[in-house]
Order: structure tokens, then sequence, then C-alpha cells
């Protein structure tokens, strides 16, 4: 029950802080949060519009945790929302994947170790659009 709360509060933090469809936390934002031994998002890409331009954005949210510390692990995780039925289902899961894979493959290029760089994917029935987001640990 404690991830649900801490989940839904990122996604308040998250949708007051920009009301877009990226966002990321400052240095002191980040460490304020680890502090509190939660998981927030470094990035989180909404796909809620046809055209998302999102690759900056994350090149400097990875670029900053590097530089502060090299071993970083981005763990890139990929949400769909649920559908009406199973083949709704199927498909927003398939392309939430495809997504959480393109933004895993956006890190490796971006000079990022692949040993690290996870992925994984799920389901998130309280959400209305694909997400990504991209943890750090």
């Amino acid at each position: 029950m404690t991830y649900y709360k801490y989940f839904l509060a990122t996604l308040l933090i998250i949708a007051a802080a920009l009301g877009s469809n990226f966002s990321t936390y400052s240095d002191a934002q980040a460490s304020a949060m680890g502090a509190q031994q939660e998981r927030i998002a470094l990035v989180t890409i909404r796909y809620n519009q046809k055209v998302i331009s999102y690759k900056g954005q994350l090149y400097n949210a990875v670029t900053e945790a590097v530089k502060t510390k090299p071993t970083v692990v981005f763990d890139v995780v990929s949400y769909a929302p649920v559908g009406r039925d199973a083949k709704s289902n199927m498909k927003l899961s398939e392309r939430a994947y495809s997504y959480g894979a393109q933004v895993a493959e956006d890190i490796k290029r971006m000079g990022v170790n692949p040993q690290q760089v996870t992925f994984s994917s799920q389901q998130d029935p309280r959400i209305s659009f694909e997400e990504v987001r991209v943890f750090v640990r």
C-alpha cells in the first residue's frame, strides 16, 4: 500500500511541477526526495501528444546524473494504462514497451555504459497515457 501512496504522490508532484509531458527534478530536490527513502523519477515522459520532444531534456538530466555519480544506474520503466479489454491492453502495453526501449537506447547512445541501464515495463491502472520514467540509483 505504501508504494501506491508514493506513486500517487509522485504523479501529483510531477503534474503540479510542469503540467507538461516531461518532468525533471533538480539535484537538491532529488537529494531531498532520496533522503525520504522514496523512489522518485529523475525523468518522466508522458506520451499524451502526437509529437513528444524529450531528447534534449533527457540528455541534460542524464549528463548531470553521470557528472554527479559516474557509476549511476538508470532504471528505465515504461508504464501502460489499462485498456477496455485484452486486445487494447496488449496494444497499449506494446506501445509503452516500445517507448521505454527507445528511451533506454537513447540513454546508451548518450555514452552511458549499457550495463548501467536497465529496462522494464508494466501496467498502471491510474494513468491515462503511456509513460516512461527514468529512475537513478
